[in-house]
């Protein structure tokens, strides 16, 4: 019996795939792909435009209106910087596929809030979303936080099971400045320990 026969396939040293489609050498590659998270500034507003405007129905549920113009993606860069919030470019290797913005401190309820985490449309049900969440989180235990706030639109069901997934408990509802109806969720992120 051949190598690999028992699965019904022929394989030798330089053959990775399997019958049933799986490309060992891609799983490798993904395994060591590597997220990471950079500053963004007004400098870097056609990126954050591009990766706004892949996700049409995001800006419709969100925004009413499928295409952002370059200087409301502005307006948001400056609003951030304005109020004290952390406006990021998640970044796969060299590529930039995702935008993170996070208030560290609300005043207005003393809690974090991560206001915004939008995956490049291309790049959406992949992994890169959790992954986002996952290194954020790490982030936020680095500086002692605990738990953060979301908010997301009532109309985004696919928003909110995702974060459902992801461990999110909803606390409220609320009209944001857009006049669009939000729910509330919290998470608490558990301290590691160590011993």
């Amino acid at each position: 019996m051949a190598a690999g026969s028992r699965w019904g396939t022929k394989q030798d040293k330089h053959d990775t795939r399997r019958s049933w489609g799986f490309d060992i050498q891609h799983a490798f590659e993904r395994m060591a792909t590597m997220l990471s998270f950079e500053i963004t500034s007004a400098k870097r507003v056609d990126i954050e435009e591009a990766i706004i405007n892949s996700n049409p129905l995001f800006n419709l549920v969100s925004r009413n209106k499928e295409i952002i113009p370059r200087e409301e993606v502005l307006a948001d860069i400056q609003q951030a910087h304005r109020i004290g919030a952390k406006r990021m470019l998640v970044k796969e290797n060299e590529d930039y596929i995702g935008i993170l913005e996070y208030l560290p401190l609300n005043p207005a309820d003393q809690c974090a809030w991560l206001g915004l985490l939008v995956i490049s449309g291309d790049r959406q049900s992949q992994g890169y979303g959790a992954q986002a969440v996952q290194l954020f989180e790490e982030l936020m235990e680095s500086q002692g936080i605990s738990k953060y706030r979301i908010g997301v639109v009532t109309k985004n069901t696919r928003a909110h099971l995702f974060w459902m997934r992801h461990g999110f408990k909803r606390i409220d509802s609320k009209t944001n400045g857009n006049n669009k109806e939000i729910l509330i969720y919290e998470k608490r992120i558990y301290q590691r320990t160590e011993g």
